[in-house]
């Protein structure tokens, strides 16, 4: 990104467009803004659900993707009206669908991969000194003592065998202290090996995962049995968390019952829990298509035909 400044000062006939993920960084935002400069558009991609349910995200407007290109692809149309509603938006908002690595093969079984009945891939993503606005409700020691209880009141306690799963983004030199009450539970194994959870997730019966992060879609696509843990540093919105109780497993990190109401719920027969679980279908049905996208596989044609129309307009180059 050095070279910025050194783009050509008008509309280049061999770069046209930027096609760019989520921007986080200082350099994105400036190859993106050298881009609108020299009058070559901008497209970005969602890059998980996470507008769609989180209630953090829902008030976080200079920091997300819409506000900072001119072409914009969504997921779903709940993410498309809600980048809408950003008043530093400047593009333009499509819905186009899950992207297919999202509907294919998550909930395939890898032989290859050895986990327990039930998974908990942890969000607990620690900030270090990133000062990331969308996860300032609690700070890492927090976010520590969070999963240790967790580790510690529910899962060591279970009947069943459960995977602890970190998140793959080490930001601290030290190992994370909550993996060794992970090592003091029999029951809970740790899950060391550098594996997306795509390749895992339908080794598993159940699936368990808090935060409204977009981990959490990754864990729907899995189709299994999803007990869903609403965190106060990472809250569902109002509207998501009455579509997530009526669709999955709800519990609520903030109230006095918590731990034991997962603990006994988490307790029964796995095969009770399945039961159950199928008993939800219609209503995920319904998140699926609100909060999560078409699943045709057609994303990555809808946003190219988008682009070529916009390229084929006189009016498209933004100056």
């Amino acid at each position: 990104h050095r070279d910025l400044h050194s783009f050509p000062t008008r509309r280049s006939s061999d770069l046209t467009m930027l096609l760019h993920g989520f921007p986080f960084s200082l350099s994105h935002v400036g190859l993106l803004q050298a881009c609108h400069d020299t009058g070559i558009l901008t497209a970005g991609f969602q890059h998980g659900v996470s507008r769609e349910i989180s209630e953090n995200l829902i008030n976080i407007e200079s920091l997300y993707e819409n506000s900072l290109v001119q072409h914009y692809f969504t997921y779903n149309e709940q993410c498309a009206t809600q980048s809408e509603n950003n008043r530093l938006s400047m593009a333009q908002n499509v819905a186009v669908g899950l992207p297919s690595d999202l509907v294919k093969g998550i909930g395939r079984a890898n032989r290859q991969a050895d986990t327990a009945p039930i998974l908990y891939p942890t969000t607990a993503l620690y900030t270090c000194n990133m000062q990331l606005p969308g996860r300032a409700c609690m700070n890492d020691l927090e976010k520590a003592r969070f999963e240790i209880q967790l580790v510690e009141n529910v899962f060591a306690t279970l009947p069943h065998d459960v995977c602890y799963k970190p998140y793959n983004d080490s930001r601290y030199l030290d190992r994370d202290p909550v993996l060794r009450t992970v090592d003091a539970a029999p029951s809970v194994t740790f899950y060391d090996r550098p594996v997306d959870l795509r390749y895992i997730a339908g080794n598993s019966r159940v699936i368990v995962v808090s935060r409204a992060t977009s981990t959490v879609a990754w864990c729907i696509m899995a189709h299994r049995p999803l007990v869903f843990i609403d965190s106060p540093d990472q809250p569902l919105s109002d509207e998501a968390r009455q579509a997530f109780i009526d669709a999955f497993f709800y519990f609520d990190a903030r109230t006095e019952i918590f731990y034991d109401a997962l603990r006994e719920f988490l307790s029964q027969p796995l095969d009770v829990i399945e039961a159950l679980w199928r008993d939800k279908a219609v209503a995920r049905k319904d998140v699926l298509a609100h909060y999560i996208g078409d699943q045709s596989c057609r994303a990555g044609t809808r946003a190219a035909d988008h682009l070529i129309r916009t390229l084929k307009e006189p009016q498209s180059c933004m100056n």
